[in-house]
């Protein structure tokens, strides 16, 4: 959802090659904030999410960051930080082909 609402109508769900890729995330890498910018879920890009997700990388508070969708309410999404020293514990999977409902390309 996070990328339909950034791309709908371009082309991109037809014009690149997209994959997924499962990742194992042991809980105790994982941060829950407490509460995130009151901005969230505005048109991006914003200011103080920006700051908010920069901060937590270059903190190296955690691997993972459990965030709240800006698009669907009551769903999350997952940023991970490869450049912190506890990445090595998430299990990564193969990458696999991912095709958008050619629907989302009209």
């Amino acid at each position: 959802m996070e990328v339909l609402v950034h791309h709908i109508g371009t082309g991109v769900f037809r014009d690149s090659l997209w994959v997924q890729i499962a990742a194992d995330v042991p809980s105790d890498l994982v941060e829950i904030p407490a509460r995130v910018p009151g901005e969230w879920r505005e048109p991006s890009p914003v200011a103080s999410v920006q700051a908010f997700g920069a901060a937590w990388f270059r903190e190296q508070r955690s691997v993972a960051l459990r965030v709240p969708s800006s698009v669907v309410l009551g769903e999350f999404n997952y940023l991970l930080n490869p450049a912190h020293p506890e990445f090595k514990r998430v299990k990564l999977g193969q990458p696999e082909p991912f095709n958008f409902d050619p629907r989302l390309g009209k």
